[in-house]
């Protein structure tokens, strides 16, 4: 008999290798991983899925877990994860403890387990054996699922489902557990947080830094006070002894729980050790084995990281020069390609179209991988800061220093609107407008050099969005340069309404927009890069067509200025050149800006009519 079920057994295991089961002091391990941020940052770090029903998972999960979806009674596939990538993928329900399921012989016509009872698969064993075929590594079960995590680690529920990067480089890790519920291994702010002490009941610390922390001072039975300093001519092994005997006398057996702190990234270090052995320590030297590696490293992490810079900017140009012939290949593909289709048969056509969309999408590719290679400044950019290199090399960096232009927009939008209602109403100065006006082409200039930059970095703006802050710059320029007279004080309440207004409706479009995308990227159906613009784009279709009214009376407001400046113009007292220089820019902002809107108005309502010709 014992004999059979091994067989059955060894016969199970190997139909389905890559199932395992996931002590929940695993789990807690992998979401706390971390080196300068949290490893939930990175996209194929961790898939955690949650296959309870949909209520549940609303009332409350496990972080960053997703929502496994079923139709027609079948599980689906997370659509925004590459599960072949992923490094842990885990998978849990509400209380599945066990694989026992897998004991079971297919080719067996009985469903009984012999003792009268079914052996029904659970809801994450069950999925879990759909995701092993698509996963290179082991798809873990979580022990115990959703019910025995909550209860033991509380703290790491919530229900927000929907993650921001800046949210997840916001995340602060909880030390790593090395003995379950006993002993953990931390960094010195951890050490220092008071919740974190409350949320893992904390009892005693054993401190090896120079500093003292806010817990426990005082207080020998509870704190054990190592200084060391940080540095390679630091030795730890002479305290070894006295560690040992200060955990030994607190009683592990007793459920007394300790946290190993240091100041300056001895616990940050042993937490990625742990990474590679995160679940295996069951013997009270181990802590101590992780805290010398950590004092002793510090040197040789530095010259491992100029050794990985070195080797980081050799892959870089690889990256370059090979993407730049794979570019030029495609070039000469497409130019054959568009001389052969005229004498193509009809067979080949639909060759021919697939191709071409082929090609459409790896110009796409190389577009993402080329956002994050140091590249050439184009000419705008090295006349105002010359060659540096204005790439950043990181999804978050770039991400923030996006968030961070918007900001500068809204920020200066709001100090526009205000100033030109003071120039308007409270102050008729020229001093104050030429501050004003002054303010407007620091504004507009700076504008232009942070969308290169974000150009650079991979933000797709559309072209006239970016030339037409160009041809702002140059009006504000020469609305400063103009003198006060006769034809000023004619055309300078109206440039001043005017610019109130514009300010207004770009506020109005910021709020929205900021809106419309922040849910949009949510959804997958924009880019990350993707900018707040200054007039109407298709993805605004849905939402803010309320926009619209707004931005065709601020155009025909530029064309009543041009026209206004060009009746100036002719005026037999008008002596000043900025008249005539001021309508051309106006003329040319509103013919830019009216027939972009236009465009994309008119598209979109013949691919709504397209598509419902369609249907």
């Amino acid at each position: 008999m014992m004999l059979w079920r091994g067989c059955r057994e060894l016969k199970s295991l190997r139909r389905m290798p890559g199932l395992l089961l996931c002590e929940p002091t695993e789990l807690y391990n992998i979401l706390n991983q971390a080196t300068k941020l949290s490893r939930l940052t990175e996209p194929n770090y961790l898939c955690l899925l949650d296959v309870r029903s949909k209520w549940e998972y609303d009332e409350s999960h496990v972080i960053t877990a997703l929502l496994v979806k079923k139709k027609n009674s079948e599980y689906l596939l997370p659509e925004s994860v590459d599960l072949e990538c992923v490094k842990y993928c885990v998978v849990y329900d509400n209380n599945t403890s066990t694989l026992e399921i897998l004991l079971k012989d297919d080719d067996d016509d009985s469903d009984s387990n012999g003792d009268g009872k079914d052996l029904v698969p659970r809801a994450a064993i069950e999925y879990g054996r759909i995701l092993t075929r698509l996963t290179r590594h082991p798809v873990y079960i979580l022990k115990g699922g959703y019910e025995r995590f909550s209860g033991t680690y509380h703290f790491l529920r919530t229900q927000k489902i929907i993650w921001m990067p800046q949210e997840l480089d916001a995340f602060q890790p909880y030390p790593i557990e090395i003995m379950p519920g006993k002993v953990f291994i931390g960094n010195f702010s951890q050490a220092c947080d008071p919740k974190i002490q409350k949320d893992l009941k904390i009892k005693a610390h054993v401190n090896v830094s120079m500093d003292t922390g806010p817990f426990f001072a005082g207080d020998a039975d509870k704190l054990l006070h190592i200084r060391i300093e940080d540095s390679p001519e630091a030795q730890i092994l002479p305290f070894l002894r006295h560690m040992c005997h200060f955990i030994e006398v607190l009683g592990l057996c007793q459920e007394v729980q300790k946290q190993h702190v240091s100041k300056s990234g001895i616990g940050e270090s042993a937490a990625g050790m742990g990474e590679d052995y995160p679940w295996r320590f069951h013997h009270k030297h181990h802590g101590s084995a992780l805290l010398i590696f950590a004092v002793a490293q510090r040197r040789e992490t530095h010259r491992l990281y100029r050794v990985k810079l070195e080797e980081l900017t050799k892959l870089q140009n690889n990256c370059t020069s090979s993407i730049t012939r794979q570019k030029k290949r495609l070039q000469e593909l497409a130019l054959a390609l568009k001389k052969c289709k005229p004498s193509l048969l009809a067979e080949a056509e639909g060759a021919a179209q697939d191709l071409e969309n082929q090609m459409k999408e790896r110009q796409g590719l190389f577009f993402d991988m080329e956002a994050y290679l140091p590249k050439k400044n184009g000419l705008y950019l090295s006349l105002v800061l010359g060659n540096v290199n204005v790439t950043l090399l990181s999804k978050q960096a770039k991400f923030a220093y996006k968030d961070e232009y918007e900001k500068f927009k809204l920020y200066l939008t709001i100090i526009l609107i205000l100033i030109s209602f003071t120039c308007r109403f409270l102050l008729n100065s020229r001093v104050t407008d030429a501050a004003f006006n002054f303010l407007l082409v620091w504004y507009y200039c700076t504008l232009t050099i942070r969308e290169s930059i974000l150009i650079n970095n991979g933000s797709r703006i559309k072209g006239w969005w970016v030339f037409h802050h160009y041809v702002s710059t140059f009006l504000s320029g020469v609305m400063l340069t103009w003198p006060d007279g006769l034809m000023y004080q004619k055309f300078r309440n109206q440039f001043l309404s005017f610019s109130m207004y514009q300010s207004f409706v770009q506020f109005l479009q910021y709020y929205y927009q900021s809106g419309c995308l922040y849910r949009l990227r949510a959804l997958g159906e924009r880019h990350t890069m993707d900018l707040t613009v200054e007039g109407f784009q298709s993805w605004m279709w849905r939402g803010l067509t309320f926009l619209l009214p707004f931005l065709f009376f601020g155009h025909f407001w530029q064309l009543f200025n041009a026209l206004t400046l060009f009746n100036l113009a002719r005026d037999p007292q008008c002596k000043e050149w900025q008249v005539l220089m001021c309508g051309f820019p106006f003329l040319l902002l509103f013919l830019g800006n009216f027939f972009t809107t236009l465009r994309v108005v008119h598209q979109k309502f013949h691919s709504q009519r397209h598509g419902s010709k369609k249907d």
